[in-house]
């Protein structure tokens, strides 16, 4: 059951750096298909974003409906990029650019309101994007600042937690 997982934020910053990652490497080696993966991982974010709150206070309705209406319309973006794209009018290669450029506002916005790490997280995701247009080796270069991002995370958890130590365990830290 979902009670069961702690969904800390530093475990869904982390699961998302690595996941986003992926999706670079899709997008490097399977251009045409990587759409769906940046489908998959629009819907894997909004699951994320709501999750935790739902976790944590189900009867607030207020704040999970602004949450979802919020990913509602990145998806309803997707859809029409989706449109175009059967139309005709966009490639495969810039279809998932632009649902990918999606995600990376989406997930920028809703970190805004609700916590730096999806702020940051859209600001990874906006790179991917930008690297993927522009730059030929570029999974390196993510790959360091996605380890940087979440040795990042894990200390700030780390210091906001309360650590109690006693006179016995301190001496481990000399």
């Amino acid at each position: 059951m979902i009670k069961n997982i702690p969904l800390t934020p530093h475990r869904i910053f982390a699961g998302l750096l690595a996941l986003s990652l992926l999706g670079a490497y899709i997008t490097r080696n399977a251009q045409e298909n990587c759409h769906y993966y940046w489908l998959f991982m629009l819907l894997v974010l909004g699951l994320a974003s709501v999750a935790p709150l739902y976790q944590q206070t189900p009867n607030d309705r207020k704040s999970l409906q602004s949450r979802l209406l919020h990913w509602a319309g990145c998806v309803f973006a997707t859809v029409v990029i989706y449109a175009y794209h059967n139309a005709g009018r966009l490639y495969h290669e810039e279809t998932g650019l632009l649902i990918l450029l999606v995600l990376a506002i989406g997930a920028y916005t809703d970190g805004l309101k609700n916590g730096l790490r999806f702020t940051l997280l859209g600001i990874y995701l906006g790179l991917i994007a930008i690297s993927a247009a522009y730059v030929d080796a570029y999974l390196w270069p993510l790959a360091i600042l996605a380890s940087a991002a979440g040795v990042w995370s894990y200390f700030e958890d780390f210091s906001k937690t309360e650590y109690t130590i006693n006179k016995k365990d301190w001496r481990l830290f000399r």
